[in-house]
């Protein structure tokens, strides 16, 4: 962040040196006397015109010390302070600054003005939303504070123009650093925050499910005292994204991750590892680096025979989750089984066959899975995309009926049973199922009977 510059203890000690180089002068070389009263003249206009030319060689020395250089040391980041900041924090790299702002070109001409405007600049710093020279300047800035920024063409713009900027330009901000925002959220609910980004990663490809990752973590309770007590960690961790292997928090914060990036995230109670007991006035900080991710192309990029056989793959790890009981988890496998046959332009009449099959199959687990969680809307969505294609398809029927029987729909249950009866008549389990949807409704319509023979008596 570097230290200002001291003008005035500066000057002193170059004021020191010089009166000492000086006495050191007069003894070893003693001016002659002078005897005429020119002579004396002359050396006291001398003297005033060395002391003038002393003044002005301070008061420029003066002015460039105030300049700090913040950047590469090269003076292409240079950074002078108007009006010092509160305390001694600085903006973490990753967190959303918020700064007002006016910039000049060198002869002062004002090229753009957030002040102008009257609307705060807000950017994420160190992620190269805005120019080089701003992300280091800036990132040398406390709360409260304002700064010139002298910023040369090779940490703006270069040689290219922009809209009021010629080419090359060395450009001048004025900024005001307002208030910065460290975290960034990981999720909706705030639970999971990215506080700092600990060190960049390699390009923008981020893991998701169900892909399988490799990472090193620790996760760390901060008491009110500052206290740090490791609650556990891990060098070397691989697990597949959405499986629910390892705690939530793990899962998000790796989700947020690019490959070999390493960030601290903060950690709400309910994204804690289940053995966690949880105290209010502690804090609990994750660190995490992705230091793997699966490799597999994107589904534009494989051919068909590798779409057919990874829809395959996917569904039957999701029936193999449905078989634990996980059904919400066998959900999202299903679907991820059936992104990979949506789009058959380019399938082959067979590969359009085999593709067909392997939705139907992935649409009716899904709408068993929903009915095992009771969510009779998504079992009906489920069983209509089937029944678009294939009107008379049983089992689309079957579960279609047992959604709307549990939503009281009991006509058009009773109506799609009977019609499943006369597709497959010799199945015993649907003619069990009509028979007592049929009892229950001639029992419901007993009791409302009998209740209103009460009200009227």
């Amino acid at each position: 962040t570097g230290r200002r510059n001291d003008p005035d203890r500066d000057r002193d000690r170059f004021h020191k040196h010089k009166h000492t180089a000086q006495d050191k002068e007069h003894v070893e070389r003693p001016f002659d006397r002078v005897e005429t009263e020119m002579a004396e003249t002359q050396d006291v206009e001398m003297i005033q015109t060395e002391t003038e030319t002393e003044t002005e060689t301070d008061s420029t020395k003066s002015e460039t010390e105030q300049w700090i250089d913040v950047g590469d040391g090269d003076g292409g980041i240079l950074k002078k302070i108007i009006e010092e900041g509160k305390g001694s924090a600085l903006p973490p790299k990753g967190c959303e600054v918020k700064v007002h702002y006016t910039g000049r070109l060198e002869n002062g001409t004002v090229f753009d003005s957030s002040k102008e405007r009257d609307q705060p600049f807000k950017f994420k710093l160190g992620k190269g939303q805005v120019i080089k020279g701003w992300d280091k300047g800036i990132a040398t800035m406390r709360q409260g504070e304002r700064a010139f920024l002298k910023i040369r063409p090779e940490y703006a713009y270069g040689d290219q123009a922009q809209a009021k900027i010629p080419a090359g330009s060395t450009l001048i901000f004025e900024v005001d650093m307002l208030s910065w925002k460290t975290g960034e959220n990981v999720t909706s609910d705030g639970g999971v925050v990215k506080l700092q980004t600990l060190h960049d990663g390699e390009g923008y490809k981020k893991p998701k499910d169900p892909l399988w990752v490799r990472v090193k973590y620790s996760l760390k309770a901060l008491s009110p005292e500052g206290q740090s007590d490791l609650i556990e960690e891990n060098e070397d961790l691989k697990f597949t994204l959405g499986e629910d292997s390892v705690f939530s928090g793990l899962e998000k914060a790796t989700e947020s991750l690019v490959l070999h990036e390493a960030s601290l995230f903060s950690l709400s109670p309910q994204y804690l590892p289940s053995g966690v007991s949880p105290s209010e006035d502690v804090q609990y900080h994750l660190q995490v680096e992705l230091l793997e991710i699966e490799e597999e192309k994107a589904s534009w990029e494989m051919t068909v025979a590798e779409k057919i056989s990874k829809a395959n793959l996917r569904k039957d790890q999701a029936t193999e989750f449905f078989r634990q009981g996980k059904f919400d988890l066998a959900i999202r496998r299903y679907s991820k089984a059936a992104d990979f046959v949506n789009y058959k332009h380019d399938f082959s009449d067979e590969e359009k066959k085999e593709a067909t099959a392997i939705e139907t199959a992935v649409r009716l687990n899904k709408a068993a899975a929903y009915l095992k969680l009771k969510k009779w809307t998504e079992v009906v969505s489920e069983c209509d995309k089937i029944l678009k294609e294939s009107p008379s398809h049983p089992k689309a029927l079957y579960r279609k009926a047992l959604a709307l029987e549990e939503t009281l729909d009991w006509d058009e249950a009773d109506r799609l049973l009977v019609k499943v009866l006369e597709i497959t008549p010799d199945d015993v389990s649907i003619k069990r199922e009509l028979t007592r949807l049929r009892k229950k409704v001639a029992d419901y319509e007993r009791s409302q009977a009998q209740k209103y023979r009460k009200l009227f008596a």
